[in-house]
C-alpha cells in the first residue's frame, strides 16, 4: 500500500542507517477552534482594569474610571444585540466587541485630553471644585463633538466596508457596528453625567498621608542677608 511505499522510498534514498521511525498516510481532519464569549470578556475585562489604573492617574479617578467602564460596556453591546434578536451566531462573534472597546475609548481620550488642556488654560480660581470640573467637560465635549463625529464616521465607514468581506466575519463588523454607534451616542450625551457621578464617588476618599516636618535652621544658614556690614564667626579662625 501507500504507506509501505512510502516507507521503501524513504529508507532506501535517504536512510543510510537503520533508524526507528514509522511512515503513516491517513486524512487528517482539522479541529476547528474559535474564541469564545468568555475568553474576549475576560481578555478585555484584564486589559481594561490595567488601563483604568493608567487612565484614572492621568485623568483624574473619577474620569479615568468612567472612561474605562464605558470602554468595557460598549464593546459587548453588539452581542447583547444578538442575544435580543436571536440571531443566529457563532462564537467568533466576540471578536468585534473588542474592536468596538477600542473605538469607543479612543473617542473617550480624544475628549479627555482636550478636557486637560482645557483646563489648564483655564483664568478659574477654584479649578479643583466638582461644579468646575464637570462644567469644563461638558464645554470640551462641545467643542470636540465634531472632531469626534468625524472619527466616528470613519470608523463606522469602514465596519459598513468589510460587511462586503468574507462572510464568515461579516457578524463580527454588524458586532463592532452596533457597539460604536451606541458607544458615540453615550459619549456625546451622558458620558459628562457618569464622569460627574463617579466624580463625586471618588471625591469622598481622602487620604491621609503624612507631612515631613521641616528641620529648623540653625547656625549661619539662619542669619538675613542685608547690605550693612556683618561680623561671622568661623570656628577656628577667630579663637
Amino acid at each position: 500500500d501507500i504507506n509501505e511505499a512510502i516507507q521503501t522510498l524513504i529508507t532506501n534514498r535517504y536512510v543510510s542507517e537503520i533508524s526507528d521511525f514509522n511512515v503513516a498516510f491517513e486524512s487528517i481532519v482539522p479541529e476547528k477552534t474559535q474564541p469564545y464569549l468568555y475568553q474576549v470578556a475576560l481578555s478585555l475585562g484584564v486589559g481594561f482594569s490595567v488601563l483604568a489604573v493608567y487612565l484614572m492617574i492621568r485623568f483624574r479617578p473619577g474620569k479615568g474610571f468612567a472612561l474605562a467602564l464605558s470602554g468595557f460596556a460598549f464593546g459587548f453591546f453588539g452581542v447583547a444585540f444578538f442575544a435580543l434578536t436571536r440571531i443566529a451566531a457563532t462564537p467568533v462573534v466576540a471578536v468585534g466587541s473588542a474592536l468596538g472597546a477600542l473605538v469607543v475609548t479612543l473617542i473617550g481620550l480624544f475628549l479627555l485630553n482636550g478636557n486637560k488642556e482645557f483646563e489648564k488654560e483655564s483664568k478659574e480660581k477654584e479649578r479643583t471644585s466638582l461644579e468646575f470640573r464637570t462644567n469644563s467637560l461638558e464645554t470640551s465635549l462641545t467643542y470636540d463633538a465634531s472632531y469626534i463625529l468625524i472619527f466616528a464616521v470613519y470608523a463606522l465607514y469602514l465596519c459598513v466596508a468589510y460587511l462586503f468581506g468574507p462572510s464568515a466575519y461579516r457578524l463580527v463588523t454588524i458586532d463592532s457596528f452596533v457597539g460604536i454607534l451606541l458607544g458615540l451616542a453615550f459619549m456625546l450625551t451622558s458620558f459628562p453625567a457618569l464622569a460627574h457621578f463617579f466624580m463625586k464617588i471618588f471625591g469622598k476618599i481622602h487620604l491621609n498621608v503624612p507631612k515631613r516636618k521641616k528641620k529648623k535652621m540653625t547656625g549661619q544658614l539662619m542669619k538675613k542677608k542685608t547690605s550693612e556690614a556683618e561680623e561671622s564667626i568661623f570656628i577656628g579662625i577667630n579663637d
